[in-house]
C-alpha cells in the first residue's frame, strides 16, 4: 500500500460528510457537550526525577524554555529545576515523548547552584543554540554568582564556559544574579544579556544590568546602559522579558518587581535603558508582581500587558496599549472577576480561535501551593472570561506552578501544555502534568498483544470523522496542509471503516493482533486522519508502541 490511500481516504471522508475539504470554511454550531480539550493521556508524561533533599521527593521546576535545542525539528525542554542541580535537558523523540539527557548533554556545576531564569540563543554566532542562566548560589562557590553560560558544540552537547565569557562578579555584585533577558539590545547583530537581581534591594545599586556581547560570545558589563536606582524596580523572581513594547523597532524589557508593580525598561536603540514605569502606566502600578507577559490581546497591532499580583488571591491585571506604548489598567472591565492568579502566567491561543488567552496558577499563601489553574479565554477584543466549565483544562492541584511548557510538542499542529510542578508543599502530585491537546489525538489504552485486541482511541470534536491507520514502520512525510504523515506508506494498514467521533469527543477501535510468532517484538504505530467539521483535514500525532508482546 502507498501514499495514494490518503487521497482516496480524504475523498471518502468528504463524501460521508457531504462536503469537500475546505481549509477555511466556517465551523457549524454544535450542541453543548462535556469535553475537556486538554487531557492527561496514559503513557505520556515527563520523566520523573526526584529531588533528594526534599521529603517526600518531588519533581520541582521553576522555569522552562520550549525550544528545538538539538535542531532536529521538534520542541525540546530546557528546565530550571529546584534543588541545586543545575539545568535539566529533556529531548523530544519527535512524537511528544521526552527523554531526559541531562547527564550526557550538560555538565553539573562543581558546586551546588540553582540555575535561575534560563535564556536560549546563539551566543557565540556559530549557528547553534547556547544556554545562559542566572544563579542563586546560596553561599556556595562565588564564581557562579556571575551566572552560567553553556556553549553548544553543534550536537547539543554543552560545555560550561561561564568563567571565561562572563565578567567577574565583583563588577556587578547582586545577591542573586538572574539572566533575565537575551536579545540584540544594541542592534549590532549579536545577542546581549540583561541581568536582574533578586532581593533584598540593599545588596546592589541598580535593578538591571546590561552585558554586551562582543560578537564572539564574550560579555562586558556596561555601567552606562542602565540607571542607578538603588533597586527601585528590583525583580521578585528574575522574570524580565524582551519585547518591542513601544513599537520603535528595538527590544525593551518588562518584568516583575518586588514592590513597584510592573518594571518597564525602554531601549533608546543602542542598548541604553530608561525606566518607563512611572510615565507609561496609568495608574502607576505599585503592587508586588510575580509574573508578567506581553501580547496583542485586542487585535489592534500593539502589545498589551498581563500581570499577576504576588501571593495575593486577586484578579490578574490587564493593561491595554494605546498604540504609543502607554498602558491603561482595564482589569475591572475586561477580566472576569471570578478568576484569580498570582504565581504562574502564560499567554497562548489555547482554544485555537485566533486570539491570545492566558493561563494562571492560584495558591493559598506564600508557603503552600495546592495549585489549580485558571484559564481566561479571550473573546477577540481583549475581554476575558474564566473557563468555569473547565472546557479546556481540568481543575487539578499540584505543587505550585511557576511556569508552563506550551507548544506543539507532538507535531500534530495544535499546542500542548505541561503544567510544571514547583516542588513545594503540600506536594499534591510531585510531577509536572503533561496535557495533550485533543483537537485531534491518537493514543492506545492497551499494549498490543498477540492474539488480543489492541484498543486505540482517536479524539476530535463530536461528530467529526476519522480514518485510522497503523503499521510497524514510521516515516516523516510533510504533506501540507494535512500535516506530517508519520507512518511508512508502504507498510501501513488502514482500518476499513470511517470512525465517527462520539459526543464525548472520543472514538475507540479494537484492532485484532494475529497470534503469530513472527509479530513478537515488532514495534507498532498508529496515526489517524481527522476530517474536521469546518471541512479541513489533518493528521493526528503518531502513537508508538515499542513492541508487540
Amino acid at each position: 500500500m502507498n501514499a495514494r490511500w490518503m487521497t482516496a481516504s480524504i475523498g471518502a471522508l468528504s463524501l460521508v460528510l457531504g462536503t469537500a475539504p475546505a481549509q477555511n470554511a466556517p465551523v457549524p454550531a454544535q450542541a453543548v457537550h462535556e469535553r475537556t480539550l486538554y487531557r492527561e493521556v496514559s503513557g505520556v508524561a515527563l520523566p520523573y526525577q526526584a529531588i533528594p533533599q526534599r521529603n517526600p521527593p518531588c519533581d520541582g521546576n521553576r522555569h522552562v524554555v520550549v525550544v528545538d535545542i538539538d535542531a532536529d525539528g521538534d520542541l525540546d525542554l530546557v528546565i530550571e529545576p529546584n534543588g541545586w542541580r543545575g539545568i535539566r535537558i529533556m529531548l523530544n523523540d519527535g512524537d511528544g515523548r521526552f527523554v531526559q539527557e541531562t547527564a550526557t548533554r550538560i555538565p553539573v556545576p562543581p558546586a551546588p547552584v540553582n540555575a535561575w531564569r534560563i535564556c536560549v540563543g546563539d551566543i557565540d554566532g556559530d549557528g547553534d543554540l547556547d544556554i545562559a542562566a542566572g544563579t542563586d548560589q546560596g553561599g556556595y562557590a562565588p564564581r557562579y554568582l556571575q551566572g552560567l553560560v553553556y556553549i553548544n558544540d553543534g550536537t547539543a552537547h554543552f560545555s560550561d564556559e561561564s568563567a571565561a565569557r562572563l565578567p567577574l562578579y565583583a563588577n556587578y555584585p547582586f545577591s542573586l544574579n538572574s539572566v533575565t533577558a537575551m536579545a540584540d539590545f544594541d542592534r549590532d547583530g549579536d545577542l546581549d544579556l540583561v541581568l536582574g537581581g533578586g532581593f533584598p534591594q540593599a545588596n546592589y545599586d541598580r535593578s538591571i544590568r546590561l552585558l554586551r556581547n562582543d560578537g564572539r560570545g564574550y560579555f562586558t558589563f556596561d555601567p552606562s546602559a542602565t540607571p542607578v536606582d538603588r533597586g527601585a524596580s528590583a525583580s521578585v523572581s528574575g522574570h524580565f522579558f524582551e519585547y518591542d513594547i513601544d513599537g520603535d523597532g528595538d527590544m525593551d524589557i518588562i518584568g516583575d518587581t518586588l514592590r513597584a508593580g510592573i518594571a518597564l525598561w525602554l531601549n533608546d536603540g543602542t542598548g541604553r535603558f530608561s525606566d518607563g514605569r512611572l510615565s507609561r502606566f496609568l495608574p502607576t502600578p505599585t503592587f508586588s508582581c510575580l509574573n508578567v507577559r506581553a501580547g496583542d490581546v485586542d487585535g489592534d497591532g500593539d502589545l498589551d500587558v498581563v500581570a499577576t499580583r504576588a501571593y495575593s488571591r486577586t484578579v490578574p491585571f490587564l493593561y491595554l496599549n494605546d498604540g504609543n506604548g502607554r498602558f491603561a489598567d482595564v482589569s475591572s472591565t475586561h477580566v472576569d472577576a471570578r478568576g484569580i492568579g498570582d504565581i504562574g502566567l502564560r499567554m497562548a491561543d489555547f482554544d485555537a480561535d485566533g486570539d491570545l488567552d492566558f493561563l494562571t496558577t492560584i495558591q493559598t499563601n506564600s508557603y503552600t501551593y495546592p495549585g489549580g489553574e485558571n484559564l481566561f479565554l479571550n473573546d477577540g477584543t481583549g475581554h476575558f472570561t474564566l473557563d468555569v466549565e473547565q472546557r479546556m483544562f481540568p481543575r487539578v492541584t499540584n505543587g505550585g506552578s511557576y511556569d508552563y511548557a506550551i507548544g506543539d510538542l507532538d507535531g500534530d499542529g495544535d499546542i500542548d501544555t505541561v503544567v510544571m510542578d514547583g516542588g513545594v508543599q503540600p506536594y499534591a502530585h510531585c510531577y509536572s502534568r503533561y496535557y495533550v491537546n485533543t483537537t485531534r489525538q491518537t493514543w492506545a489504552e492497551t499494549r498490543p498483544t498477540r492474539g488480543a485486541a489492541w484498543q486505540v482511541i482517536v479524539a476530535a470534536a463530536p461528530r467529526e470523522l476519522a480514518l485510522l491507520a497503523y503499521g510497524p514502520l514510521t516515516a516523516r512525510i510533510v504533506w501540507p496542509p494535512l500535516g506530517t504523515l508519520r507512518l511508512d506508506p508502504g507498510t501501513l494498514l488502514v482500518w476499513p471503516a470511517v470512525l465517527p467521533v462520539a459526543d464525548d469527543g472520543l472514538v475507540s477501535t479494537s484492532i485484532p493482533i494475529p497470534d503469530l510468532p513472527i509479530l513478537q517484538g515488532l514495534p507498532l504505530h498508529a496515526q489517524a486522519l481527522v476530517l474536521h467539521a469546518n471541512g479541513s483535514t489533518r493528521f493526528t500525532n503518531l502513537w508508538s508502541e515499542a513492541a508487540i508482546r
